[in-house]
């Protein structure tokens, strides 16, 4: 069980942005000896020369995107991107001329986009779980998010990436399915067969086995026993909320799928699995729906949750492990903050196989620090970033550590199950701390134990996680750990 309580504290989140660029003509011989920070210098080089000539021909529209284009690299946050189904020529640009500097850009951004494709699989078939064990699973998607950002329409990176092809676009092997069904989006009211789709454009609704003329009654909130089914990409939502906020849940919720795929995505495959997933050789699956419940407001949401949990009073959401739903409610106190860090335990819990007393043994701390990582999101121009020491929760842990001198060990917090963290007097400051550890794990030196940080997680899920399981994937001990934690928020 994971909840949102209503002391958890957020802060306001500074934007950082970043993004990797390459992009040249590359022989075969040439891409496989470049390393990516040879693409980044080569793609520096070539950008440039695209800008002054844009310069030069008077579109200083044009020279602005291509100059935009490349993000210096921050050293402590995640970036996460915003892929588009096809690279759209700005409409601003209509001169031949300008037109001709574009379409150069367009290529060279292919070219780049091949060169990182081949670093992606190159890291994706470096693997080893033994006792030296070596995993770049998190590099790969990086690499394919890369990819992606400067090619859509990359063949190898969308198959790599488990989309499928409908109508000429890339989807979800989810939607592919809903497709296949002669089933439309409606971004009010979700996916629905063609004809409840006409109907619905044409102000009928579909209500308890009868068509009824569309109101404020019938499009607003509901009792819980009237509740709508509203269909996303990937969750099934049962809704007595109206239809306006039940699509913006689905839309928050499938923000956060997008997020945590480039994030946590190397939590969702064996290393084999993954392998075989760049070299083409796997076969896309489709997944069921997550299931998720939004109640028309607070009350109803803790008269039917506490049919379950006594505690509910003292959550603002909660994803509910024992029957696999994700839970909230209308109103000012569900914030996007709330439903990114429940929708992750969701997607921890379902995107691969996992056990029902995941953390019950120990390290259950993790499994929370994953989803308070997730609250350090921010928008930016080209999607999101995620971590850094002035965001979410980490300055609150700064505060603890530095100025309260509050400091759990990891040798101590490792070994805590749920009913041992849970039951702790302390848990306002030690969720802050643990917020601060999963920054460090994330994005200190520059990732160092990301990969093993994710490595764990796996682990703590599959219940074949000990004590020592942290130490053992980081290669240090935990009192190294503890000095390097503090050096990471002292900056």
């Amino acid at each position: 069980m994971s909840t949102t309580f209503l002391n958890a504290k957020t802060t306001t989140i500074i934007i950082a942005v970043v993004v990797f660029g390459f992009s040249l003509p590359l022989s075969a011989r040439d891409s496989v000896a470049l390393s990516e920070a040879d693409l980044a210098t080569q793609w520096a080089d070539d950008a440039e020369g695209l800008n002054q000539r844009a310069l030069r021909e008077n579109f200083p529209v044009l020279a602005a995107i291509i100059k935009k284009w490349h993000i210096p690299v921050p050293s402590d946050q995640i970036n996460v991107f915003r892929i588009p189904n096809a690279i759209l020529k700005p409409p601003e640009i209509v001169d031949p001329r300008a037109t001709s500097i574009w379409e150069d850009f367009v290529r060279a951004r292919e070219k780049r986009a091949e060169a990182l494709f081949q670093l992606a699989v190159r890291s994706a078939q470096s693997h080893n779980i033994g006792p030296d064990f070596t995993q770049r699973s998190y590099q790969a998607i990086r690499l394919l998010s890369l990819v992606l950002r400067e090619n859509p329409s990359h063949k190898g990176a969308r198959i790599a990436g488990g989309w499928v092809q409908r109508n000429g676009l890339w989807v979800w092997p989810e939607v592919a399915q809903r497709i296949d069904k002669g089933e439309v989006w409606s971004e009010t009211f979700g996916w629905l067969s063609r004809s409840h789709f006409n109907r619905y454009e044409d102000n009928k609704r579909y209500i308890r086995g009868m068509w009824v003329q569309a109101s404020d009654k019938t499009d607003g909130p509901q009792r819980f026993d009237q509740s709508r089914i509203f269909f996303s990409d990937h969750w099934r939502i049962q809704s007595s909320a109206s239809y306006k906020q039940t699509a913006l849940l689905a839309s928050e919720m499938e923000e956060t799928f997008e997020i945590w795929r480039q994030v946590f995505g190397a939590f969702q495959l064996e290393p084999v699995g993954l392998e075989r997933q760049f070299e083409g050789r796997a076969t896309p699956t489709t997944r069921r729906s997550f299931d998720a419940v939004l109640t028309s407001n607070r009350q109803q949401y803790i008269h039917e949750m506490g049919k379950l949990e006594p505690l509910i009073s003292q959550t603002l959401g909660i994803y509910w492990n024992p029957s696999r739903t994700s839970w909230f409610f209308e109103g000012e106190d569900r914030t996007s903050t709330t439903v990114c860090h429940e929708a992750t335990h969701q997607l921890f819990g379902e995107m691969r196989n996992t056990s029902p007393l995941a953390g019950e043994r120990c390290g259950f701390w993790a499994l929370e620090a994953a989803a308070c990582f997730m609250e350090s999101l921010q928008r930016t121009d080209f999607g999101w970033t995620v971590g850094g020491i002035e965001n979410g929760r980490v300055p609150a842990a700064r505060q603890r550590l530095l100025l309260d001198d509050y400091y759990v060990p990891l040798e101590q917090l490792t070994r805590l199950g749920r009913r041992d963290f849970q039951s702790r007097d302390d848990l306002p400051p030690l969720y802050s701390q643990i917020s601060g550890l999963a920054d460090f794990f994330m994005t200190g030196s520059n990732g160092q134990y990301r990969e093993a940080f994710i490595e764990y997680l796996v682990r703590i899920y599959t219940g074949s996680a000990n004590p020592d399981t942290l130490s053992r994937l980081c290669k240090a001990d935990y009192e190294s750990l503890d000095r390097q934690y503090r050096r990471h928020l002292s900056q």
